[in-house]
């Protein structure tokens, strides 16, 4: 996924799962290395609550420049909702996110 060009929604995910997105930062179409820039993202519900602030981790910048995973491991937790999100770029003083996009969360069917 590239997040310069975020879908307005991801595909649905099943509460009780993992959560888990892979991303890459692109400048110009290029994956460009985000070593210096620190990522924040949080999921908010419908209504402006935090749901949670997602684990980021980037990859080898030399070999996969650009690309770093989102993550909140088994969102048990997480309301059934259509919930929101954004990705926050820092470098210095400069602060760039992208377009929110939305998480539809649903009701797992097979659980404890």
């Amino acid at each position: 996924m590239s997040c310069d060009s975020l879908p307005a929604t991801i595909q649905p995910i099943k509460r009780g799962d993992s959560f888990s997105l892979a991303c890459e930062y692109k400048q110009d179409g290029v994956g460009t290395s985000v070593e210096l820039y620190t990522i924040r993202a949080q999921v908010r519900d419908s209504s402006d609550n935090l749901v949670q602030e997602l684990t980021v981790q980037k990859a080898d910048q030399t070999t996969h420049p650009g690309v770093f995973v989102l993550s909140a491991g088994i969102i048990s937790s997480w309301p059934i909702d259509l919930l929101r999100c954004d990705i926050q770029f820092s470098e210095e003083q400069t602060v760039r996110s992208t377009q929110t996009f939305m998480i539809p969360v649903e009701e797992d069917v097979t659980h404890d």
